[in-house]
């Protein structure tokens, strides 16, 4: 009887041995190959950093791949993905100068990753992650748009088209370091300040600032211009 208990506890443990081979053999295959998924582009990436592409294959630079399933080596290399279709990101606030107005703009951009050449490999490596390359991305829009519309007057900045063509073009060499491209610029809304309202309204300030609701902070503003304007009152 002992030895028919011994048995089957032999037998038993080795179909969990088994069992146990089996399935780190099904996740060392699983590991063996990456999938990259359809808006995604793959970059080859080796554990000991040495990620940067070399060579060509099929027009592309060696490591980097588009949708499909790839063998790898376990433990040595592998694919990280990154999207690369259109996405969109709300800027700043842009205060800028227009035929002696002040001026903000609200808006945002559309942008991706290109596919083509190595920018999967510069948006991936060349900044620490996604949040970070938004951000960068964001800045560069940011200043490109204030440039552009600096320069324009009253009349040129409704011609939205040529905004977008005037800053892809000052934005271009910039986002190409990180691999990224502008798509479209989404001007939200473009209006005069309150500030700037009032110094142009001359002796009417009274009643144009019973008419609003100030805050501390157009308050503020208003003072700081009070030596341009010695008539102007702030009213509580």
């Amino acid at each position: 009887m002992r030895s028919a208990v011994e048995s089957g506890m032999h037998s038993t443990g080795g179909i969990t041995t088994m069992a146990t081979t089996g399935l780190a053999a099904g996740t060392t295959m699983f590991k063996a190959f990456n999938k990259v998924s359809m808006g995604e582009v793959g970059v080859r990436h080796k554990r000991d950093g040495t990620h940067h592409t070399k060579g060509s294959k099929i027009g592309q630079p060696y490591g980097i791949k588009g949708p499909g399933i790839y063998p790898v080596i376990p433990f040595f290399h592998s694919y990280k993905t990154i999207h690369i279709r259109d996405r969109t990101t709300a800027l700043p606030e842009i205060q800028f100068n227009c035929e002696q107005w002040q001026m903000k703009l609200n808006a945002s951009t559309t942008w991706n990753v290109r596919e083509d050449g190595d920018n999967p490999w510069r948006a991936m490596y060349r900044a620490e992650n996604l949040h970070e390359l938004t951000d960068n991305v964001t800045g560069i829009c940011v200043a490109g748009l204030g440039k552009v519309v600096s320069t324009k007057t009253r009349k040129e900045l409704t011609d939205r088209r040529a905004i977008f063509h005037e800053t892809e073009e000052s934005c271009r060499e910039d986002l190409s370091y990180y691999g990224a491209a502008l798509r479209r610029v989404n001007i939200i809304a473009m209006t005069e300040t309150i500030g700037e309202m009032i110094r142009q309204s001359g002796h009417s300030t009274t009643p144009l600032l019973g008419a609003v609701a100030v805050s501390p902070e157009v308050r503020q503003e208003f003072i700081t211009r009070q030596g341009d304007a010695p008539d102007l009152h702030i009213v509580s």
